[in-house]
């Protein structure tokens, strides 16, 4: 149980930043993407990060720990971090490689690495319950010797570094001007045809959001 009372409750406000940030991407870029190879990875993420967050914050914040929520934490974590990473990583990393959305496959390579990050401190935070509860054997020491490989782990570790002084915070606040950018232009539009109502109607050509120059 110590293990969870050491787990940084700023991972998991950063963690809950992230599934905002995937949330966002998903609902952007629905209609246009929802058929490429990337985006089953990033569903399958979306999923995966949306119950571990209802999960931790259950443990962090409302003292709720039984056995059962820690299997299923073990089992999301360890679905990522040894199952998926490695597909995740090449599939995002194939969007920027395309060229027509590389803002797009950087903005998921950026999000994969901190994902990754947060899970790799509250599993080994964690490491010693989950022993308790058998999902770790005695003879492995953690996730990590386990990783498929070891190219793609240093490779989002140098990423999370790197973006590690920054707030999250100033994607969100980025994000939301793009959306109150694309909030008021339908404003703008709606009033346009309420003015156009009594008068000569104009055809009025539809204006791209910030965000959508930014998603493609």
């Amino acid at each position: 149980m110590g293990g969870i009372s050491e787990i940084n409750k700023k991972l998991v406000v950063q963690l809950r930043q992230e599934l905002r940030i995937v949330y966002l991407i998903y609902h952007r870029n629905k209609n246009q993407h929802g058929a490429t190879v990337w985006w089953k990875q990033l569903n399958i993420l979306k999923r995966n990060v949306a119950q571990a967050v209802r999960i931790i914050e259950g443990l962090v914040f409302r003292g709720v720990c039984h056995d059962k929520q820690l299997l299923k934490l073990h089992s999301l974590l360890y679905s990522i971090l040894k199952l998926q990473i490695k597909k995740m990583y090449y599939d995002f990393n194939g969007v920027i490689s395309l060229g027509q959305f590389v803002t797009l496959g950087v903005v998921l390579i950026g999000n994969l690495a901190r994902i990754y990050t947060v899970y790799m401190h509250i599993y080994d935070t964690l490491e010693e319950d989950f022993r308790r509860i058998g999902c770790i054997k005695n003879n492995t020491s953690s996730v990590n010797p386990g990783m498929s490989d070891n190219e793609v782990r240093e490779a989002l570790e140098s990423i999370a570094d790197e973006e590690i002084g920054e707030e999250i915070g100033e994607d969100l606040e980025t994000m939301a001007i793009f959306k109150s950018t694309d909030d008021n232009s339908k404003v703008l539009a709606a009033s346009g045809k309420k003015d156009n109502k009594y008068g000569k109607k104009k055809k009025q050509k539809k204006k791209k959001s910030a965000i959508d120059d930014l998603f493609g």
